[in-house]
């Protein structure tokens, strides 16, 4: 559900895909709560991976808010920490995440 937020945040959705928003219509705030929710849970859980990579929207807004927030260390250091943990002993995460691109 995290990741899932988190892309709602950072995308709007539409029949003809993901387009990112700007940083100024983005609730910094949101993205760093769910973060914080999200990051213990795929640090001790392999199930949380799995379900923080099911969808691939979440991962993408990762990519995404390393663009974003490049400015704001807090934010890129919640969503380096919470891909780190996605990415660690989950290989169809490793290698999803290493071949995505953003809209």
């Amino acid at each position: 559900a995290n990741m899932g937020e988190i892309a709602c945040e950072v995308f709007n959705f539409s029949s003809k895909g993901e387009m990112v928003r700007r940083l100024k219509n983005i609730n910094r705030t949101e993205v760093v709560e769910q973060f914080k929710e999200l990051c213990p849970k795929v640090r001790v859980s392999y199930y949380a991976r799995c379900g923080a990579g099911n969808n691939l929207h979440g991962f993408r807004a990762c990519i995404a808010i390393f663009h974003l927030f490049m400015r704001d260390s807090e934010v890129l250091d919640l969503c380096a920490s919470c891909v780190r943990h996605c990415v660690s002993e989950h290989e169809a995460n490793r290698d999803v995440f290493a071949e995505l691109s953003v809209p």
